[in-house]
């Protein structure tokens, strides 16, 4: 190799590591305005400009090299195959509401601005999400897997609803015929066929949502009403210590309750990291 090349490959890199630390500190202090400013038209402003933070890194074509993981304030999620990356968001509202926003980027270059419809949906487990329509979460967690010509996304995410009641969701992403972006699929059984599962429960509560690798399941605590209460509220529902599982079988994930987690292999999808990105309004 030249020293011509060597000193052009050099300069390359050079450059592009400064962009990329100049694009994490205007984005990190970007969304600490869209976090922690006083009033939500501040906030709203600061989201505004961290959107075209986030759209300009996708138009330079840098977004999956983009160290995503120093900046707190947005959620990025890539598979094993590379094929594409997820990007979440909040705008915390009044009353300990947030709004969520999302692009997911493809290596073909499509890019889908995602839409979170979730108070417009009737029967959000049922659901099939189509032209960017999408149950706004922040993801934390990715797996694939394929079964008879079908590929699947399982993700794994985290809703801060409100004051008093907090969310983490299972959904589903796949590709129809022409690259169209599908969230949910009718693979979850034994509760009834869903295409998404969701938990909600009370604000505060230490609930734990992972996928178990070794096991070919994703594990979750299993939630009850709160000691003396017959109200089936989400804001009065709390881990009881016992642990229920979706486990994959024959394309489909399979719900078991009170499954024996004592000898389980390694866990993912339950990082403390991904909660505390842009989860709750500062005021």
């Amino acid at each position: 190799m030249s020293r011509l090349l060597i000193s052009y490959l050099l300069i390359t890199f050079s450059i592009g590591r400064a962009l990329a630390q100049s694009g994490v500190a205007e984005l990190e202090q970007t969304g600490r305005r869209m976090l922690e400013s006083a009033s939500f038209s501040e906030r709203s402003k600061a989201e505004e400009r961290f959107s075209t933070l986030i759209d300009s890194l996708i138009a330079s074509g840098v977004v999956f090299r983009f160290p995503f993981d120093s900046v707190k304030s947005v959620s990025a999620v890539i598979p094993a195959d590379e094929s594409f990356v997820l990007l979440t968001w909040n705008l915390p509202a009044n009353e300990g509401k947030v709004i969520n926003f999302g692009r997911l980027v493809q290596k073909t270059g499509k890019v889908t601005s995602l839409r979170d419809v979730k108070k417009e949906l009737k029967k959000a487990e049922q659901e099939r999400l189509l032209n960017g329509n999408w149950y706004g979460v922040l993801y934390y967690g990715i797996q694939r897997f394929k079964y008879k010509g079908s590929e699947y996304y399982i993700l794994l995410g985290y809703d801060a609803a409100d004051a008093f009641t907090t969310g983490k969701v299972i959904d589903v992403l796949s590709f129809g015929k022409n690259g169209e972006v599908v969230f949910g699929a009718p693979i979850f059984t034994g509760q009834g066929s869903k295409r998404r599962v969701l938990f909600y429960y009370r604000e505060g509560s230490a609930f734990s949502l992972r996928f178990d690798k070794s096991e070919q399941r994703i594990i979750f605590d299993h939630l009850s009403s709160m000691e003396g209460s017959v109200i089936k509220d989400p804001a009065f529902m709390v881990p009881d210590f016992t642990v229920d599982e979706y486990r994959l079988k024959k394309g489909k994930y399979q719900f078991n309750s009170n499954v024996d987690v004592r000898n389980e292999g390694k866990n993912e999808g339950n990082q403390s990291k991904p909660v505390e990105k842009g989860i709750r309004p500062r005021n």
